[in-house]
């Protein structure tokens, strides 16, 4: 009897043995299979090779909308609007490369403290978006007021949509460089023949009750802007009147483009426009923005 029981034991001890190795065989190929999915869809994410470009200042003709603001300039005519060279014995002035770079910068309100902002690094998460990280440090007080300033800039990309500045693991601004809306005209001639005339409607106001606006666009870059604010009493239209322009992707206008504070609409269609910021990028705002064509 102990004979026949080791026998069946011997036998049976390979079987499971056997078995256990199957399993463990299929358990490794299916773990190896699924690591092989992720890494081919998984996507690595790319240095940005970032460019200082040193020897400016911001200029006090133009105003810091929040604290720190944050630019993209589009041609060295812009940026040369904002910025000026700081011309001495010692410092190096390095031009901008407008051809082949994105350009950017940040600046901070002025203030009598030391303060460096830097960017600590630059990604590209995906071919159409990168991300700018970057910290504002500061020490020690100051007898004289400074503004800190930051200039730089890295390679364009020709897919590039957006550009995202984030500090302590938030997002503070996004830059949307693909505006163009899905209506936007494709070109000149279909924008003065669909985008001319007349839009109107109610925009957001800080301290009123809303800003009536009619928005008269001209076939010959002339415009004429009526505005009233609701509830200040005074039910009479401020009337301006200028030139305005188109970009050159034909994604927004720019009314007064000739001086020094713009007003961008973007060109959602043929019958809406909405209202941009200082900087033509979308306002970040639940609010309505947008001018409908009157009938």
């Amino acid at each position: 009897m102990k004979t026949i029981k080791l026998t069946l034991l011997l036998f049976i001890l390979p079987i499971a043995l056997v078995t256990c190795k199957e399993r463990v065989s299929s358990v490794s190929n299916t773990v190896q299979k699924q690591t092989s999915d992720v890494d081919a869809t998984a996507q690595p994410i790319k240095t940005v090779q970032i460019k200082l470009l040193n020897g400016y200042f911001f200029k006090n003709t133009h105003n810091v909308d929040a604290n720190p603001t944050f630019f993209i300039f589009k041609g060295e005519e812009v940026f040369n609007d904002y910025l000026g060279m700081a011309r001495t014995m010692n410092n190096q002035i390095d031009k901008p490369d407008f051809d082949n770079n994105t350009v950017l910068a940040i600046v901070c309100e002025p203030a009598q403290v030391k303060t460096e902002i830097s960017v600590i690094k630059a990604e590209k998460a995906d071919e159409n978006n990168i991300n700018i990280y970057y910290e504002v440090k500061t020490g020690e007080s100051l007898s004289y007021s400074m503004q800190p300033l930051l200039v730089f800039s890295f390679a364009k990309e020709e897919n590039l949509k957006t550009v995202n500045f984030i500090s302590d693991g938030k997002t503070v601004k996004t830059f949307t460089l693909n505006r163009r809306a899905a209506g936007a005209p494709t070109s000149l001639e279909e924008l003065k023949d669909k985008y001319t005339g007349t839009f109107a409607g109610t925009l957001p106001c800080a301290d009123c009750s809303g800003i009536e606006t009619k928005l008269t666009l001209k076939k010959d870059n002339t415009y004429v802007l009526e505005t009233v604010y609701k509830g200040k009493g005074n039910k009479k239209p401020y009337i301006k009147k200028g030139k305005w322009t188109s970009s050159e992707d034909l994604a927004f206008i720019e009314l007064d483009y000739d001086k020094k504070e713009s007003i961008y609409y973007s060109l959602i269609d043929g019958n809406t426009l909405e209202k941009l910021d200082n900087h033509a990028q979308p306002i970040s705002s639940n609010l309505n923005y947008r001018l409908i064509r009157e009938k």
